[in-house]
């Protein structure tokens, strides 16, 4: 391996310093090392420039050629550009964003910045007004060497550290923790702008979209191609049948109509015969509603289970889940309950739950199956638990199937065929299947789901919510026209058309949706031998019975990192995730999503990972 360094700027800034330092890291590791000062005006004011090569092999020559230098470390902006001839294809180039305007034709400011913004790898920072903000302005050298460590490669960042307690050693032990607080600056600083300038409270507690805006951010900030492990957006092409549906119905002129409330009737009818032969489970067409994705059907169905009887008013989280469901209970002021699964799993479960629903204040259970983000099953065993107690204590039970039969274990892709995904619809009659098109049919731009109901709950009638919404208070139709269509105002009908034509081709066998979305285990296999070959492990491991499957998320630990400390940690390492303590979990970690893995990003993933195990022993 080889690293060739140019260091840049004026007299007075530091440069060689820096130079010392890297040099000396190199010595301790055991690299070959030359250095050459090609512009030596040593005074103040003066360019200064040296060479800097690393390499675990021989060097023959201490000066860089043009377009051979790996990366480009300068205490000044016009002087970064300066040296720019000298920078590879693939290189970076690491600056201060303060000028040092130390000649009379100092180049425009403004235009100085947008050239080197135009540069494909850059990073920079107003390096000196950080070191004043931080009260060490003799210090912005090395915060300058902090923000460079990651690119640096052939030396981690506490091999860097640990060299300048050994140069400043001779200065004392105030100045040594004062140049390596000044290093740690530099190694955050991108990160906890970013929370800043974002206004992000607490990154350990930042949800999926503040972490996609963080991401973001240092993307841009860096140039680095960050590997999204963040937001759960699908990573497969949309159904092509579904887009052809779609256009179809737009030529015949539906987009011209509101559509009906309770749905368009191709698609209640074919939502019907789908959930029979996946699930064979009967539920009938009119208690098949489609909703504005699941958030929409969850949404509704939150406030309909909550308000149908008096002091059954709460909803119990089995967790770990989604938080936006969360947060949709704190914008309609209704409280809930939540336990971890980690601990309770098969008969263990009977008495946790049982012990929450005797109070008679829970209204609705919640969980996802597939698990987001565990990618847990519950298993028959727990499903019959939670139907037996949700008929004793009449409690709801809302299902979140938006990962539906993606449980690769097993072959559930062929329709009225077992095995069938295990359902707490077998178990008890007071249910709501979530059913979405997002992941499945990857078509989550266009946000169609289903919000299935059991005929039984669907005609219930509940004085309550007659009192409240003046209609008959039939569970299903006041969930439909009192409540849902009040947020949404119904479903786009060319969307339901298209969904209506994908779940009859699936249900013909025509489609093999399972097959279709098999990648993402794919996916998740490759990434978790990555984790795991470099100091990870996988935190919820286990189902019930069974090693936990591959598919769409996994969940990872380092060490005893706290989940937000982890999340924080793989930022600097170009890797997006969000922390376990955001879902609901109580174990340490973070969520691994993997629809945006692609097959370039691979190798990169490793050699990030290998230099985090490193950089973290």
């Amino acid at each position: 391996m080889r690293k060739d360094i140019i260091l840049s700027g004026v007299g007075g800034q530091g440069i060689l310093t820096i130079a010392t330092i890297i040099g000396e890291a190199a010595t301790v590791a055991g690299l070959n090392l030359k250095q050459a000062e090609v512009h030596g005006m040593s005074q103040r004011g003066g360019d200064v420039q040296s060479n800097l090569r690393l390499s675990d092999e021989t060097i023959h020559s201490d000066l860089i050629s043009l377009g051979e230098a790996d990366l480009i470390i300068s205490m000044e902006p016009m002087e970064a550009l300066r040296y720019l001839p000298y920078l590879e294809k693939e290189g970076w180039v690491v600056t201060s964003a303060n000028t040092f305007k130390n000649i009379p034709n100092y180049p425009d400011e403004e235009e100085l910045m947008k050239t080197l913004n135009s540069l494909p790898r850059v990073a920079k920072l107003e390096i000196e007004d950080i070191a004043k903000e931080n009260n060490m302005p003799k210090c912005a050298n090395v915060i300058l060497l902090g923000m460079a460590a990651k690119f640096i490669g052939i030396l981690s960042p506490e091999q860097l550290r640990e060299s300048i307690g050994r140069v400043f050693a001779s200065k004392g032990e105030k100045i040594v923790e004062m140049n390596k607080r000044a290093f740690d600056i530099g190694l955050e600083e991108l990160v906890e702008r970013a929370v800043s300038e974002l206004h992000i409270a607490d990154l350990s507690q930042a949800t999926i979209g503040d972490v996609l805006l963080v991401a973001q951010y240092l993307e841009k900030e860096t140039g680095i191609p960050f590997i999204r492990m963040d937001q759960g957006s699908p990573g497969l092409p949309a159904n092509q049948i579904g887009i052809e549906a779609e256009k179809a119905a737009l030529d015949r002129g539906v987009g011209s109509q509101y559509p009906a409330a309770a749905g368009v009737a191709e698609l209640k009818n074919e939502a019907s015969r789908f959930v029979k032969a996946f699930m064979n489970v009967e539920i009938s067409p009119r208690a098949c509603v489609p909703t504005t994705g699941s958030v929409a059907g969850s949404f509704g169905s939150f406030i309909a289970c909550t308000q149908r009887i008096s002091g059954k008013n709460k909803v119990l989280f089995i967790d770990p889940g989604f938080p936006i469901q969360k947060s949709q209970l704190r914008i309609i002021g209704v409280q809930w309950e939540e336990f971890d699964i980690y601990a309770y799993r098969g008969a263990a479960l009977h008495d946790k739950l049982e012990s929450m629903l005797s109070t008679g204040e829970i209204a609705a259970i919640v969980y996802s199956n597939p698990n987001n983000p565990a990618w847990i099953c519950l298993e028959e065993e727990e499903l019959a638990i939670i139907g037996e107690l949700a008929t004793k204590y009449d409690v709801i039970v809302m299902e979140d199937l938006a990962y539906f039969c993606m449980d690769f274990r097993r072959d559930l892709g062929h329709p009225f065929e077992p095995p069938y995904p295990p359902t707490v619809a077998h178990y008890t009659d007071n249910y709501i299947l979530m059913l979405s098109s997002s992941k499945i049919f990857s078509y989550a731009g266009q946000r169609m789901a289903l919000t299935c109901i059991s005929d039984k709950l669907f005609d219930r009638q509940y004085p309550a919510l007659a009192e409240r919404y003046k209609d008959a208070g039939v569970f299903g139709p006041t969930l439909i026209a009192s409540i849902l269509y009040m947020i949404t105002s119904g479903c786009t009908a060319s969307t339901q058309y298209a969904y209506a034509e994908m779940l009859r081709l699936s249900t013909e066998g025509k489609i093999n949706f399972v097959e279709d979305t098999r990648e993402y285990a794919r996916r998740a296999e490759r990434m978790k031998k990555i984790f795991t070959d470099n100091g990870f492990h996988i935190v919820y491991d286990y189902d019930a019975t069974q090693v936990v499957g591959d598919g769409f998320f996994f969940t990872i630990g380092y060490g005893k990192m706290k989940g937000g400390e982890l999340l924080r940690e793989l930022l600097y390492y170009g890797v997006s995730s969000i922390s376990l303590s955001t879902t609901g979990s109580e174990q340490e970690g973070v969520r691994a999503c993997t629809s945006r893995m692609r097959e370039e990003l691979y190798p990169v993933m490793e050699e990030r990972m290998k230099a985090f195990h490193e950089d973290h022993p």
